[in-house]
């Protein structure tokens, strides 16, 4: 699937966890109180060489006391230049960090930046009065070992408003990347990637963020109940196989089509609740490359994979005068139909009901329930 596909799946993803998790992201803002310590900035350029390249050094350098209180900036510039060295490669190594030696150059670099800068409260200082985020990060950077991502986490750590749409893109949102099959050069592009997902399912930047580092195997899992998509799984045909960019501009064209249905008059007749719970669903279906399109009479819209061969009807969507009833074909033996599922009988063997009334009522795990609808699909 192309950028604009993955980009669907990981919203219907995302957006499921983020209601399951709201509390605990809410609770997580909380930590912007952390803004207020005078050694702010060197506070948390220790946590970030801490946590470089392994997240659980924070225990062994911030959560050991015994440890932080040996490197504060107050304990080393108590201390001789000669001492000051030796000393931070000590903690350092004691901590279990890694590349402990040159974790060490980083602090020791950061010390004598920051002493330049008047002492902690003056450079952080100087850090806030920095006007907005790129005068923030440009600023971040000029510290030793402290790049791209580091600069966006320091400020993101504390919920500061100017990064509150910034990704902190680490090995976690990397492996998600991966699983997605994308590629970026740089890392604009990368987080430019990850921002619009976040705006697609009605998130900030650092919510997303959050998400993905905080919950990363639930997200994984969840992606990998959507993959393969139907219309990766068939063959291509001998023209397909000639012209290789013509399998991707299908999935494309196709989303573009269903993001363009209010203007080819599909939900002509419709209310406005059934097109609203009509388009609420729709990034959970794109998430498999499947699209809406009508059927040649009637006002149901069917769900599916037009362009490919049988079978390629994945359900419908009934316009009522309360809401939108879904037909989803799940399986009579998925678990999913009858008493003790979520959807009832229909007269097609395979298929099951399920009628909403608003958008609320659309359950967040919809996405589940569709994911295993294209799993029968493809057995």
């Amino acid at each position: 699937m192309n950028e604009l596909a993955q980009c669907a799946r990981l919203v219907a993803v995302v957006r499921t966890i983020a209601i399951e998790q709201r509390a605990e992201l809410e609770e997580l803002k909380a930590s912007q109180s952390e803004l207020a310590r005078p050694d702010f900035i060197w506070h948390f350029l220790l946590q970030s060489f801490a946590t470089m390249g392994r997240a659980s050094g924070w225990s062994g350098l911030i959560g050991n006391k015994a440890n932080y209180t040996r490197i504060t900036y107050d304990a080393l510039s108590a201390l001789n230049s000669a001492t000051r060295t030796t000393q931070t490669r000590a903690v350092c190594r004691l901590a279990g960090i890694r590349m402990p030696d040159k974790k060490a150059e980083y602090i020791l670099g950061c010390f004598d930046r920051v002493t330049a800068l008047g002492g902690i409260e003056s450079a952080k200082a100087t850090l806030l009065a920095q006007p907005g985020r790129a005068a923030k990060i440009a600023f971040l950077e000029t510290f030793p070992g402290i790049g791209p991502k580091y600069a966006r986490n320091i400020m993101m750590d504390v919920y500061h408003e100017d990064f509150r749409d910034s990704i902190a893109l680490d090995v976690r949102i990397k492996a998600i990347t991966e699983a997605l099959g994308l590629s970026f050069t740089t890392y604009d592009e990368h987080e430019q990637f990850y921002l619009r997902v976040a705006q697609q399912a009605g998130l900030n930047g650092w919510e997303l963020d959050r998400l993905l580092f905080n919950f990363r195997p639930t997200v994984e899992a969840r992606l990998r109940l959507t993959e393969p998509a139907v219309s990766e799984v068939v063959s291509p045909t001998a023209s397909e196989r000639s012209v290789p960019s013509r399998r991707a501009g299908r999935v494309s064209a196709g989303l573009s089509a269903a993001n363009d249905n209010t203007q080819a008059g599909m939900y002509a007749d419709w209310t406005p609740t059934a097109q609203a719970i009509a388009e609420h669903l729709l990034p959970l279906f794109a998430a498999h490359s499947a699209v809406y399109y009508p059927e040649s009479r009637g006002r149901r819209i069917r769900v599916g994979w037009p362009s490919r061969p049988a079978p390629f009807l994945l359900g419908t969507l009934t316009p009522l005068l309360t809401g939108v009833r879904l037909t989803l074909r799940v399986g009579r033996d998925s678990a999913l139909i009858g008493v003790d599922g979520p959807f009832s009988v229909d007269s097609h063997s395979d298929s099951g009901q399920m009628t909403f009334e608003s958008v609320s009522s659309v359950p967040t795990t919809m996405d589940v329930y569709i994911a295993r609808a294209v799993a029968f699909m493809r057995s």
